[in-house]
């Protein structure tokens, strides 16, 4: 494989990926010349033209990286076996997959889920017709472009949260798993009575110290009790120390303050022990 592969065939991947990013520049800069050459003229207007550089270029990125394996130093001969196994893998996969060219159908799916496909097979009595350029379909040609998809899928793109300061960049179809972790994706607190959203990066602070419905310990009985409810659960928390209500200056307990007053508290008031035969004096313990 490094025979073939000179300096500037390694070049060539970087040099498809300008070409296609300046695609419709280009496109436009040479249809718009008096003099264009024929090759480009033709090339330009023929509407598979980048269709067939995106698939150039998936044969070329597939080469370049197996090259670059290859290449390092420390690389063992049965490493470049599998390399160039899998080389060989990659590209005839690529050869055998079906590859649309024909109208835009190459966009549609076999597949009567397919929202833009089911409208309209039902909005033309059943008659498959392409809803972009009225081509009429034959409905065993349509099958998913894996091409276009990969194609699609490897495009380079900024994440979703790019506006609020994210950095990553990465191929589409890596976004979903890293949005999963992306410190500036917006979340829902993970207690299930706040309704607040907000960044990722940001959960951890306001479950810990704003949410309203985080747990808390009871400073007197260590229960765990949402914040929310902390101050009704205190003005009757059995744990919490009270002032005696006969003003003896003791404090207890709000769950021992009866046993306190009944035994031993000094200012309750008893009576006589000889109420029982008239005598209604009483006195504090």
């Amino acid at each position: 494989m490094q025979g073939f592969s000179k300096v500037r065939w390694l070049a060539l991947l970087p040099a498809i990926e300008r070409v296609l990013k300046l695609y419709q520049p280009l496109r436009s800069y040479f249809l718009s010349l008096e003099n264009c050459p024929k090759l480009l003229l033709d090339f330009f207007n023929n509407e598979m033209s980048e269709i067939v550089l995106f698939f150039v270029h998936s044969q070329a990125n597939v080469f370049y990286n197996s090259v670059k394996k290859i290449k390092k130093g420390d690389i063992s001969a049965t490493e470049v076996n599998v390399v160039s196994k899998d080389f060989k893998d990659q590209i005839k996969s690529i050869k055998e997959e079906k590859i649309l060219l024909s109208c835009c159908s190459k966009f549609a799916e076999k597949n009567e889920k397919d929202e833009m496909l089911h409208n309209t097979i039902h909005s033309n009595n059943g008659v498959l017709i392409c809803p972009l350029d009225k081509t009429i379909l034959n409905s065993e040609k349509i099958f998913p472009d894996k091409f276009t998809e990969r194609v699609i899928l490897q495009l380079k793109v900024k994440c979703d949260n790019f506006l609020k300061s994210c950095q990553w960049t990465g191929e589409l179809k890596t976004i979903n798993n890293h949005l999963t972790s992306c410190e500036y994706q917006e979340v829902k607190c993970l207690n299930e009575q706040c309704s607040t959203t907000l960044l990722r990066k940001e959960l951890s602070d306001h479950m810990e110290k704003d949410c309203i419905y985080r747990l808390v310990t009871c400073r007197y009985c260590k229960q765990k009790i949402t914040f929310c409810d902390n101050q009704i659960h205190e003005e009757k928390c059995e744990c919490v120390p009270l002032c005696c209500v006969n003003q003896c200056g003791i404090e207890v307990l709000r769950k021992e303050m009866s046993s306190h007053i009944t035994d031993s508290c000094a200012n309750t008031i008893i009576p006589c022990q000889y109420l029982n035969i008239g005598c209604n004096f009483k006195v504090r313990k």
